[in-house]
């Protein structure tokens, strides 16, 4: 039985979301050379448009690629919640998000960042093993190849945003090595690295196997699985690393990738076995002679490889995640990270097919949320079916990180059952509540859909309390398509996606550097004044002045006095999929981080228009 209740809740959350040159001060006149040759001015502000549409979304398609930049990524799921990571460099960042597709728009924290005598921080793993998380990274500590190792922290908190992170050192391998990761292999943890050495004519990697004491020592004899033997397993270098494994039936398959990431015969390969058979003996493998995966010019990818597979939430599918370029001939560079649904034959054989560009259908159960994942407070739980039960005037539910890719109205539809007539308050992050009855269900679970207002991104907050009568929830499901749309009179924040650093005035008010973002302060608020042909004057909320380029080489912005020039005016870029670049209008320079920096405190100025610059591509979120 579906009963449709239709409540509309508005309201609208603050969202979260080195400079190498010199940072002085400035007045806010803008320099008579700059002027002289900026002069001519043809837009006249639009004080009668109320909004400029750029795209529109839904909660049953996304874009893939997901990320502006994602090399070696990675993701895994525990309790409703995908985690996922990626090689930075320099530090490691962890995400965490009720969707898989919308990853890149979830909570985003820096856990780890290194001791001066490690470098070249790359291909970090999360793995929760007998009950805490274990992080596993490469680094070498300042010889190259030579000195390269596979490093491991530990953290007891059940969510690794949070908690300690303890260092448990390097790893004992044989080899120096990279791309270390675990599995579980009828009841023993397995460890699989690219071990460095001459093992086919010249020097690369092959992928060494040995069985772990714990999470951080390995024990026994090491074994080398696989060597790069066929030409498309050397192009570049003589490469096997990234392995991974996945099971489907009696099949186990340990996929890796070959060659060099800098060419475009960058690929995936596999090993495999079955479930009964000692994984350490390399004559129980059987290994693919050709890629599995690899370029595909049709579909605009190249170089897929350094990939990991995650089963959706709600167990139904099995994902891969993977780094491809958009071009050819891009080498080790961006990399986006990318998602595609994996398939297997009636034996249980894998099939990748192609790596795949553009709209597809969300993971299964990407956008519902099983409520015995959510915080449950003064309540009863059902250990059956998985669900809580309100029955007290205490008792509520708190749905934390409800995560959508653009701010809108959604349809909410709660999944519950109750014997006699019920009733509940839903509130939606601290603003009104609303009463919601919910007619007798005969204890069978039906379905109650209402409509409420969500934002941009994960920080969105429902609570459901009881009212009255005894009610049984199950699940959440959110479905909705929605415009993005620059509005009059809207405050907004712009982040760059690569750092995840938000554009914000410096303490002095003029200047303009990144930093993380705090609710509550005006420093990162600005708005948008249409001036017509997607022209926009930009201005700083707290200040009241406007964005500009004041300098003679046209590098350097600052907030000032809104005089009517060009070199005040932006042309708002919209690149597909949210993201945006801003091109003044009297330079054609577009805004940009400088250093291309992921941390705190870089200038923002601007620069040539690079293709794919992800220092000069924002993610724009409506604030209020």
């Amino acid at each position: 039985m579906l009963i449709l209740v239709t409540i509309i809740i508005f309201f609208v959350l603050l969202t979260s979301c080195k400079d190498n040159q010199d940072q002085t001060k400035t007045t806010s006149k803008i320099p008579t050379d700059v002027v002289t040759t900026t002069q001519a001015v043809t837009t006249t502000e639009d004080t009668s448009y109320e909004s400029v549409k750029y795209r529109k979304v839904d909660t049953l398609k996304f874009y893939n690629q997901i990320n502006i930049i994602g090399p070696d990524p990675f993701v895994t799921s525990k309790d409703g919640y995908y985690y996922f990571t990626r090689t930075l460099g320099s530090r490691i960042d962890l995400w965490r998000s009720r969707t898989l597709s919308g990853i890149d728009l979830g909570e985003r924290k820096t856990v780890y960042i290194p001791s001066p005598g490690l470098k070249e921080i790359w291909a970090p793993e999360l793995h929760f093993i007998a009950g805490k998380w274990y992080l596993y990274f490469t680094a070498n500590t300042g010889c190259g190849d030579s000195c390269r190792g596979i490093y491991v922290l530990e953290n007891e908190n059940d969510n690794p945003l949070e908690g300690e992170w303890v260092n448990k050192g390097k790893i004992n391998t044989k080899y120096a090595g990279l791309d270390g990761t675990v599995f579980e292999h009828n009841g023993e943890h397995y460890f699989i690295y690219a071990a460095y050495g001459n093992w086919s004519g010249a020097h690369g990697s092959s992928l060494s196997i040995a069985k772990m004491l714990n999470p951080w020592t390995l024990t026994g004899e090491e074994t080398i699985l696989t060597h790069p033997e066929y030409s498309w397993e050397k192009q570049g270098m003589h490469v096997n690393e990234g392995a991974v494994i996945i099971k489907n039936q009696d099949k186990v398959h340990l996929v890796y990738s070959a060659s060099a990431c800098w060419v475009d015969g960058y690929s995936l390969g596999v090993l495999t076995t079955t479930n009964n058979k000692d994984v350490l003996v390399k004559d129980n493998w059987h290994k693919s002679t050709e890629p599995i995966f690899r370029s595909s010019a049709t579909n605009g990818v190249f170089g897929p490889g350094h990939n990991f597979f995650v089963k959706t939430k709600d167990g139904k599918e099995d994902w891969i995640i993977f780094h491809g370029n958009n071009y050819p001939g891009q080498g080790c560079g961006h990399r986006p990270s990318r998602l595609q649904k994996v398939n297997f034959d009636e034996t249980g054989n894998l099939i990748l097919g192609e790596p795949l560009k553009g709209e597809l259908t969300v993971p299964s159960g990407d956008y519902r949320i099983d409520l015995i994942h959510t915080i449950g407070e003064n309540i009863s739980k059902n250990p059956i079916e998985n669900t809580y039960i309100l029955n007290e005037e205490a008792s509520r539910v708190i749905i934390k990180d409800i995560n959508v890719p653009e701010q809108g109205v959604y349809s909410i539809t709660l999944t519950y059952r109750n014997h006699n007539s019920s009733k509940l308050r839903i509130t939606v992050n601290n603003s009104s509540s609303i009463n919601l009855d919910l007619p007798s269900s005969n204890n069978e679970f039906v379905s109650i859909s209402f409509n409420v207002l969500l934002n941009k991104g994960y920080r969105n907050e429902m609570i459901i309390n009881y009212l009255d009568g005894i009610t049984e929830l199950k699940s959440l499901d959110i479905d909705g398509e929605v415009d993005f749309k620059i509005e009059h009179n809207q405050e907004y924040i712009f982040i760059n996606p690569s750092g995840g650093k938000a554009v914000k005035t410096s303490a002095i008010g003029f200047n303009i550097i990144t930093w993380d973002y705090q609710d509550n302060d005006l420093s990162f608020r600005f708005k948008f004044y249409h001036l017509g042909n997607n022209i926009y004057r930009i201005e700083h909320v707290s200040t009241k002045k406007a964005l500009a380029v004041i300098d003679k080489n046209m590098n350097t912005v600052r907030f000032m006095e809104y005089q009517d020039l060009n070199t005040q005016k932006w042309e708002l870029v919209h690149l597909g999929y949210g993201l945006f670049k801003f091109k003044n209008v009297g330079t054609n320079k577009v805004l940009d981080i400088s250093g291309a920096s992921i941390d705190i405190g870089a200038s923002v100025h601007t620069w040539d228009d690079v293709l794919e610059g992800t220092a000069q591509i924002f993610r724009i979120y409506p604030v209020n």
